[in-house]
């Protein structure tokens, strides 16, 4: 079997997925700082051998870039999020507009922000359904009398009481 990092023209190193180390993180944030203004990903890539551009763009635009703080948003940040929203709601919201808004904020972290609210949302509305359900169920008991088959005289009458679930 081949133990060779590339795929099969041969060209192109094996792409790494999944989570990132600190010191990749610090790699990435030496080769960022070597480019010039503008980073070249592509170029990035390379020096790095085992991401794409793509992954160090997106683990640069969102994680480690200067002046992102990791926080949760204010009551009036989350409002202001949920209006912008709402407002482009025949379209899909644009993240990176809307995230330009607020400070140190990335489209990522507003379109997980609105996603979360949802799925929180959503899962309580369920809960409060099912409660709901199980509060207007009774549990009264029902008694069925059978009245036993003229071929059967012996048992006169059977009760049989049920109780629902």
């Amino acid at each position: 079997m081949n133990t060779d990092t590339s795929d099969v023209a041969g060209k192109k190193p094996s792409i790494k997925k999944g989570r990132w180390c600190k010191k990749d993180d610090d790699f990435l944030a030496h080769l960022v700082s070597l480019e010039s203004s503008k980073p070249r990903w592509r170029h990035i890539a390379e020096k790095f051998g085992s991401r794409s551009g793509k992954q160090c763009r997106e683990r640069w635009e969102n994680h480690l870039k200067n002046g992102i703080v990791k926080r949760r948003f204010t009551a009036a940040e989350s409002a202001f999020i949920h209006n912008e929203v709402e407002r482009c709601r025949p379209e899909a919201p644009k993240w990176a507009s809307i995230s330009a808004k607020l400070v140190n904020s990335t489209p990522l972290m507003v379109r997980n922000h609105v996603n979360n609210y949802r799925r929180k949302r959503t899962a309580n509305a369920l809960k409060h359904r099912r409660a709901k359900l199980y509060q207007n169920r009774s549990t009264s008991k029902i008694t069925v009398n059978l009245m036993p088959k003229p071929q059967n005289p012996p048992i006169t009458k059977m009760s049989v009481t049920f109780l629902l679930n």
